[in-house]
């Protein structure tokens, strides 16, 4: 019998939640001892033994002075070893005596090893046993061994061992900086770090060279880290916690000038892809080899617009590449590493640079060819190999630069002097034998000249430096950072001389050209293994068939004669999707044979079962050798259905091997709607329909549909796109554009029973804002926009403006152990469900109601199950009721305000399930949904709960089967809510709300109590909501209220502290634990348009602080040096209280823009009351208007009026969380000027006297 012994040093945990992340060291003893010694200045011997025809090692206990004990070492993957990081080991071992395992730490210089971390003793037996222990670094290391021991008498007999660095589940780390090279210390930037850590607790280490300094820290979300102990060369900033972490470099470099007196001559006027093949010195060393040193350059006078892939393979010579290159684009034959070049060619480039060479050149001494004789890639096989990868890439990237770079010299003396020093008998593998480097750099030249590729000689630039052998690490093979900073500069000066192709000046503006990239499979057919969905029907002329070729299996389609035409047409079939005009299909095939060939899609229209046409994409000629086909196809219309084909035109036949379709985008092109649901009675109550929409071209279509019915139009987007709707149909009409292959739509349903709806809606009153959360099924998450949800939104915040936010957290196919499951992993980071990322920011703000909608899914039952036929539930009552309980205690936690409410389940239509059953084959299985027994008992449950929790309950399982058409409820599936399906739930919810907070009494939502009577919330504030596209009530929440952008905040600095301020709760601002939080301004703040900022401060304790030289107050602003815009209160003179210097509007670094200062007289001795104060910025064409308070506002005219463009930072930044202490609440933003008036309202609302 084997046992499991389970011990954990440093800290304990269930050890079987860890994940191996990289794999230190393995050792199998039947192969062989591997590196494992016992040195003599340790007790014990080690020998390798032989039991029942198997190998294993084995370790006896000696004397050593006067103990008696035993210890081994063996050897490991040297990488960064740093704080918090966990190695896991797995020995399986048995014997006599007392056994432990463990590590041998070595300090960061390099010396005398620092100690042991050992796991527990094992007692061993001679039966096997498995030990496993994790273990936790305390601080950086240069290195580790692992060790065995036996303590006292006795022998371990050892069948493996295993060592990984390891990771716990739920953590993540990740650099949001990167890389920095600077002149000095106090240039470098603050580095930004994304935590996600069990505790919010990492830590910081900071090393150069033998140096290493490390220090705690703690927070989560968006981390920011100050370097401290930087020194010249090269910095490595790691941030790391429970076996995870991100590193992000900084080189101090002396060479800064040089390097940027080159990068500044690199310019871009579009948008550049450069790739990257090459070997170990591309690939290694992420984040401070040349690779990031290029990345780094490209962009700082181009930024964002160079975009460097890095595909790189340790160990690649060209053969390999070759082969990669074959399989990536075949999908047979794969090479080492294949999994390097996946997707790399799903873009176009603009460069390819292949830099190879030092491992084809790589000669052995001893060989059978001889000492040092033939290098490892000969000349001849080097040609060959290359013209077939220059074919191929210039075949799939027809217009971009290749360059080849030449090969680095390597440290070739390091191997020359190995040779002398070792042993005849020792193999030694040189790197850089110049004749081969030669030989290999002749056949490179020889190919530039022939194929009119780029060229860098990098072979003579790093030989004329005066001492190479610093451009290498120890090895002699890799490169220093000295020796990338020379690669660098050499490709960087290549640049320089030939940048992209632009547009000269005068030259008329070049036409754009999207480059798409597959996004949703739709189809892929690989016909080695069959011909799938494929036929070629009667009605078409042609032949398909299943041939064999040189062991491999093709489809074949052989022209046929119809009437007088001589063709051959085959189709498949693909993905139910829906089809839009705009949609971007891109078609790949693998093709060779006779004949002229083209391939396409066979549409179908919304109103017809018969095909339309077809789309085709170009004909080629077809030759005996193989070659790739690539079509983009752009729908033109809305269809119900496409099918796939391929043709042969006239006399030929095809011979195809693969056969892939995907949706396809470019990702250059963003759109969103602006606008939600509308559900209106009439047509002509629909309001304008708003969507963002960043198109490069400024070119979309418009679709508008309804059922079966569709029309299409272009039209010219620029920024926000408003649609008016027209020929609107009784139901759901859908209103989408699209650009780019991408596609955003929004919904107006003209509905015929909108006043019973219209009449619920009008009696809720809600009197603040509030967060609902949705749990539950395929029922909340599919349909978005037009389902349950969607109509619940439209109709609570019909009658109650921007008060209601609802949070979707709905997964299709979801029941309540999933649930379970997926709430469990949130909170403790193990056993995570399946779609675990969709709860992941499920509790980052706190609920005011939570509904739970689920049953479907945890009622079905099946027809062929070990249960017998449909007589057991998916979920059993038990089941249901224990996971129930456990999720409400973690619904309490978490949201201990929160009303929860239980929805009961959707009946669905289960005659549909039971007609299957009559008419299928018994041996068919079949999933019934909506088993009355099934459903009834779950119900039973759900009510059981409610009635011991005191829960809300809504009853839509019987509302929905006593209503008199209950098919119409569903879609064809019997499952899925149509639109009068979720109509009918949503009216059941909103009849809940009206209960529960009629119009006439007071809300029965609990409002944190108000600073004092007269601040009570006024039911009508935000006032002029329909011009609202921003508002943030820091109702205990980061995330704001209403937003036509991203609500939730991009950064913030600290955990934010929420006080009792004008409307339920302020966010606290300044040096005493005060928050600062940044949001994205896209869909937030438009610049382009008239539009408005309010916001409202309260000082506090300024009369305390006057004296002690506090800057400035920030309260709002865009705070980049690319664009600055604040509103805040002056920087001097510092030795005056606040109160009684300027208000600023300010503008820096503007390009359009002069450096401006507009000011407003101080508020004096009134402006440092702990009262609620106003301050409003207006802008409309070239007039800014600023306003504090209810004084009048103050007009400037800006003759450059300003833009989106003037602030290319997409962000802007509220509060802060240093110097003066005050409060901020309410923050809007508008979408016009808000006059004197309507501020003298708003005032009014906010501050009553």
């Amino acid at each position: 019998m084997m046992k499991k012994f389970l011990t954990t040093a440093v800290f304990c945990v269930f050890l079987s939640v860890f994940a191996a992340d990289i794999q230190l060291t393995k050792n199998d003893f039947n192969h062989s001892i591997g590196s494992w010694i016992s040195p003599d200045y340790w007790g014990g011997k080690l020998t390798r033994i032989t039991e029942n025809n198997r190998k294993y090692l084995e370790l006896t206990a000696t004397a050593k002075g006067n103990k008696i004990f035993a210890r081994a070492h063996g050897y490991c993957k040297m990488i960064r070893f740093y704080p918090d990081m966990m190695i896991r080991i797995k020995v399986r071992v048995k014997g006599q005596g007392k056994f432990n395992t463990g590590i041998l730490l070595y300090p960061m210089d390099n010396g005398n090893p620092a100690g042991y971390l050992r796991s527990k003793e094992l007692t061993l037996s001679g039966e096997f046993q498995d030990l496993e222990t994790t273990l936790k670094l305390e601080q950086c290391h240069s290195k580790i061994l692992p060790i065995m021991e036996i303590n006292g008498e006795g022998k371990a007999i050892v069948e493996s061992f295993i060592m990984d660095a390891v990771a716990m589940p739920g953590n993540e780390i990740k650099a949001v900086s990167s890389f920095q090279i600077v002149k000095s210390a106090d240039q470098a930037k603050e580095l930004k770090f994304s935590v996600n850590t069990t505790g919010n607790k990492f830590f910081i280490s900071e090393i150069n060279g033998k140096n290493a300094v490390t220090r705690s820290g703690n927070g989560s979300g968006e981390v920011t880290v100050k370097p401290q102990n930087l020194l010249p060369g090269m910095n490595e900033i790691i941030v790391s916690a429970n076996g995870v972490s991100a590193t992000i470099y900084i080189e101090i470099s002396n060479e800064y000038d040089i390097d940027e007196t080159v990068a500044r001559e690199i310019k871009f006027d579009r948008n550049i892809k450069c790739l990257f093949l090459g070997d170990s010195l591309t690939e290694f060393y992420p984040g401070q080899n040349y690779f990031a040193r290029l990345e780094f350059w490209m962009n700082k006078f181009n930024p964002g617009k160079v975009t460097p892939v890095n595909a790189g393979v340790g160990g690649d010579f060209i053969t390999r590449v070759e082969q990669r290159l074959n399989a990536e684009l075949t999908g047979r034959g794969a090479a080492y590493r294949q999994n390097m070049y996946k997707d790399i060619f799903k873009n176009r480039y603009d460069y390819i640079f292949i830099w190879l060479g030092h491992n084809d050149t790589v000669t052995s001494r001893i060989s059978k060819h001889g000492k040092f004789a033939r290098p490892q890639i000969t000349p001849d096989v080097q040609e060959r190999s290359y013209r077939a990868v220059l074919k191929k890439l210039r075949e799939l990237n027809p217009d971009a630069k290749i360059i080849l770079i030449s090969p680095s010299p390597s440290d070739v003396k390091k191997f020359e002097n190995y040779d002398k020093r070792f042993n005849p008998q020792t193999q030694i593998h040189m790197f850089g034998k110049p004749e081969f480097v030669a030989a290999f750099d002749a056949v490179n030249r020889k190919l530039v000249k022939e194929f009119d590729l780029g060229y860098i000689e990098m072979t003579a630039a790093m030989s004329s430096q005066t001492d190479i052998a610093k451009l290498y690490v120890e090895d002699g093979v890799h490169l220093s950072p000295a020796g990338g900073r020379i690669a660098a500069r050499e490709i960087l000066r290549f640049l320089a001389g030939t940048p992209a192709k632009t547009a000269a000046p005068d030259e008329k503006k070049a036409e754009y050209i999207p480059e798409y990239q597959p996004e949703t499979k739709l189809t892929g057919n690989d016909f080695n293994k069959s011909l799938h969905a494929w036929i070629s029907p009667n009605y078409w002329p042609g032949k398909i068939a299943h041939i064999s070729e040189n062991n491999r299996k093709y489809l074949e389609l052989t022209a046929g004669k119809r009437n007088s035409e001589v063709f051959g047409r085959a189709h498949g079939h693909c993905k139910n999707i829906a089809l839009y005009p705009g949609m971007v299909l891109q078609i790949k095939v693998r093709v060779k044979g006779e004949g002229k060939f083209n391939t396409g899609v066979l549409v179908y229209p919304l109103n017809s079962k018969n095909p339309a046409g077809y789309q085709r994409g170009k004909e080629i000629t077809l030759s005996g050798d193989f070659q790739y086909l690539t079509d983009y196809l752009i729908l033109p219309e809305k269809y119900s259905k496409i099918l796939p084909f391929m043709e042969i035109r006239g006399e030929g036949r095809v011979i195809v091997e693969f056969f892939d379709m995907h949706c396809a985008i470019d990702p250059n092109v963003k759109l969103a709607p602006l606008s939600s649901m509308q559900i209106v009675k009439n047509p002509a109550d629909a309001k304008e329909v708003i969507f963002n929409a960043d198109v490069p071209d400024g070119k979309a279509i418009l679709c508008t549909a309804n059922g079966k019915n569709a029309s299409v139009s272009q039209i010219s987007v620029n920024g926000k796109v408003t649609v008016k709707p027209e020929n609107l149909l009784p139901g759901i009409n859908e209103i989408t554009i699209a650009a780019g292959g991408k596609t955003a739509s929004a919904f107006i349903d003209v509905n015929n029973e909108f006043a019973a709806d219209d009449e619920i809606a009008g009696k809720i009153s809600i009197n603040r804002n509030i967060n609902v959360l949705f749990l539950g099924g395929s029922h909340c998450e599919f349909y978005p926009g037009q389902n349950f949800i969607s109509r619940l939104g439209f109709w609570l915040n019909k009658y109650n403006p921007g008060k209601v936010r609802i949070f979707n957290y709905g997964v299709a196919g979801d029941f309540i152990l999933r649930v379970e499951q997926r709430l469990n992993a949130k909170l403790t980071g193990k056993n995570p469900a399946w779609r675990q990322d969709m709860y992941s920011s499920i509790f980052d703000q706190q609920y005011d109601y939570i509904f739970m909608f689920l049953g479907q899914n945890d009622t079905v039952t099946s027809r062929i199950s070990k249960h017998g036929k449909f007589a057991r539930p998916q979920v059993t009552p038990e089941e249901q009721e224990k996971a129930y309980r456990n999720v409400f205690k973690i619904l309490l936690s978490q949201s201990p305000k929160a009303k929860t409410v239980i929805i009961s389940p959707s009946p669905s239509y289960v005659k549909l399930f039971e007609d299957y059953d009559k008419r299928f084959n018994p041996q068919t299985q079949i999933h019934m949904f909506g088993k009355k027994e099934f459903l009834d008992a779950y119900d039973a449950v759900n009510r059981k709960l409610v009635k011991e929790f005191d829960l809300g309950y809504i009853d839509m399982l019987n509302t929905m089967r006593q209503d008199p058409d209950i098919r119409s409820l569903y879609v064809e599936d019997g499952v899925h809510l149509t639109p009068r399906g979720g109509m009918t739930v949503a009216r059941g919810i909103l009849e809940y709300f009206a209960a529960a907070n009629p119009k006439s009494s007071d809300s029965t939502i609990p409002v944190s109590a108000p600073e004092n009577n007269s601040n009570a919330i006024d039911t009508s504030f935000p006032l002029f909501p329909e011009n609202l596209i921003f508002y943030h009530g820091f109702e205990n929440s980061l995330t704001a209220d209403l937003s036509n952008g991203k609500a939730e905040p991009i950064l913030k600095n600290k955990n934010p502290k929420f006080v009792p301020g004008l409307h339920g709760t302020a966010l606290f601002c300044g040096k005493d634990g005060g928050s600062f939080l940044r949001f994205s301004r896209n869909g937030n703040i438009d610049f382009d348009n008239p539009g408005t900022i309010i916001f409202f401060y309260k000082p506090l304790n300024w009369e305390a602080d006057r004296n002690k030289n506090f800057p400035r107050l920030f309260l709002w602003g865009i705070d980049s040096a690319k664009g600055f815009i604040s509103l805040q209160g002056a920087n001097d003179p510092k030795n005056i209280c606040m109160c009684q210097r300027q208000i600023h509007l300010m503008f820096l670094y503007g390009k359009r823009i002069p450096d401006k200062v507009y000011t407003l007289p101080p508020p004096g001795k009134t402006g440092c009351e702990e009262k609620w104060h106003m301050l409003a910025f207006s802008w409309a064409g070239n007039r800014l208007y600023v306003r504090w308070n209810d004084q009048p506002a103050k007009i400037l005219e800006h003759p450059a009026g300003i833009t989106n463009d003037d602030f290319p930072a997409d962000y802007f930044s509220i509060g802060a969380g240093n110097n003066w202490n005050y409060l901020l609440d309410d923050f809007m933003v508008y979408s016009r000027r808000i006059s004197d008036e309507e501020l003298d309202m708003i005032y009014k609302a906010a501050v009553k006297e």
